[in-house]
């Protein structure tokens, strides 16, 4: 039994005229209108043929002395505490604060309370296995 391969129907064009939506994606050097994507709505194609779009400059591969680029998974909440966090430590202490500093600050800051991050990790996780048994003994398995 062979598998067959469902055709695709073809694309809807009507309400276009041929030299219309060719021209919208060819042009012979100027590009008079932004054209999206319309698959991800972003960026432009059909900018003129032999044209390239400009991209932006290289970042340096390498960070400054003493600073390291990295990113975190974290939940939402977190997230957004800690961007509160930052921007009232920069409300208070005025925009001179770079953000990165503050970021700094409250990160180490969690990292000189790790004892008190533990058992509160701790409290939590046995506070949901407690629940998680009374549900299992309610149901009666």
């Amino acid at each position: 039994m062979s598998a067959r391969r469902k055709e695709m129907p073809p694309p809807d064009t009507s309400g276009t005229e041929i030299d219309s939506a060719l021209s919208k994606r060819f042009s012979l050097g100027v590009n008079t209108s932004p054209i999206p994507d319309p698959y991800t709505g972003m960026g432009e194609y059909g900018s003129g043929m032999g044209q390239r779009k400009k991209s932006k400059p290289a970042r340096s591969t390498q960070d400054p002395e003493g600073m390291r680029r990295v990113s975190y998974y974290v939940s939402a909440q977190a997230a957004n505490a800690l961007d509160a966090a930052a921007d009232q430590i920069q409300n208070v202490l005025g925009s001179d604060v770079p953000r990165h500093v503050a970021l700094s600050a409250l990160i180490t800051a969690g990292t000189m309370n790790l004892e008190q991050v533990i058992k509160q990790l701790a409290t939590d996780r046995a506070a949901a296995l407690a629940e998680r048994i009374a549900q299992l003994e309610q149901t009666g398995a």
